[in-house]
């Protein structure tokens, strides 16, 4: 893929999360965007575009999208460490790790946006499940919109 190929594309994602970003922000979350994320080793992937929406109340969802070199979209949904304090509970070394989300594997951009829809109107639930010594030790995302849950069937 050519740099000028890449560097479009980034800036038009960029762009129209941004403008999706725009219409749900109430000033209580803070968008953070990275052009230059650091590269994970081992990963297949090179992820050129990162950005984190990371609400002030621990009542809403953290949302983290990636963008790859080669266009594909991954999301994050809140974290182990958030959860876990949200809910009083122990640290775990899986902390800094998603409840929910895919690696970079959607390629259509607009599938993204009626997930990002759902995830800012709160509608889905989170399934955990917690140990006292260990925090949380299993998450699952269940969406209430059943249409668009078996639409995603599987990536979450």
């Amino acid at each position: 893929m050519s740099e000028n190929f890449r560097a479009n594309s980034v800036e038009s994602f960029q762009a129209r999360l941004g403008d999706w970003f725009d219409q749900y922000n109430s000033g209580s979350i803070q968008l953070t965007e990275n052009l230059q994320p650091t590269d994970v080793p081992f990963e297949p992937y090179r992820i050129v575009y990162t950005a984190t929406f990371t609400p002030d109340n621990l009542d809403q969802a953290l949302v983290h999208v990636s963008l790859e070199s080669d266009g594909f979209v991954g999301i994050g949904l809140e974290t182990y460490a958030r959860m876990n304090t949200r809910l009083n509970l122990r640290e775990s070394k899986s902390s800094l790790r998603y409840l929910a989300g895919f690696e970079p594997a959607l390629k259509d951009h607009n599938d993204l946006f009626p997930l990002l829809d759902i995830i800012a109107a709160g509608q889905f639930t989170a399934k955990l499940i917690s140990l006292p010594i260990f925090g949380i030790v299993s998450a699952r995302i269940l969406f209430d919109d059943e249409d668009y849950a078996r639409c995603i069937e599987g990536r979450f």
